[in-house]
């Protein structure tokens, strides 16, 4: 590799690794190489990663009991459309791929409590951009769209079960 490619390799790597950190993002550098580096990434890739999804999952086991008393429950997921959208730009895969696992837990959940006959429906909903540090702050949340979130959520039957719902209420 020329000094010139190894300059830009590591100039670029520097400014995706700046980007990614200003999302909160956590980096580990590994060498594919080594299996030592492989080794030492995964020990201190850690936990957190379950965190993407295993508080849902938990979520939604601990609050069936009460969820199955009541005459008509909801599950209600944040997800987004970009976990299902086209990814021709290959960004954001560290959102986008929980944000997809969220979306295979919540079609499971549908399954089994169809297959329960339980009255508890689950919804999948991308609430839109919302003003975070992962979007820098922008987005376009508002009391009045938050409000119609609420009825989206109220509109859910039994019979929508399932259903991925966005901010202007399309499926």
């Amino acid at each position: 590799m020329s000094s010139a490619s190894k300059t830009f390799r590591n100039s670029n790597s520097s400014y995706w690794h700046h980007e990614l950190e200003a999302t909160g993002a956590t980096i580990i550098d590994v060498d594919y190489l080594d299996e030592e580096s492989i080794a030492a990434a995964a020990e201190s890739y850690g936990n957190d990663r379950a965190l993407d999804i295993l508080g849902t999952f938990l979520a939604s086991r601990y609050l069936l009991p009460s969820l199955k008393k009541s005459e008509f429950g909801k599950f209600v997921n944040i997800t987004s459309e970009a976990s299902i959208a086209v990814n021709d730009c290959g960004t954001h895969i560290s959102y986008r791929v929980p944000k997809s696992a969220l979306n295979a837990l919540s079609i499971s959940v549908v399954i089994e409590l169809r297959v329960a006959e339980e009255n508890i429906a689950v919804l999948c909903v991308d609430p839109g951009e919302a003003p975070t540090k992962l979007s820098r702050w922008a987005g376009y949340w508002s009391k009045r769209l938050c409000a119609q979130h609420f009825k989206q959520m109220e509109k859910v039957t039994i019979e929508k079960t399932g259903l991925f719902v966005n901010w202007r209420g399309h499926k």
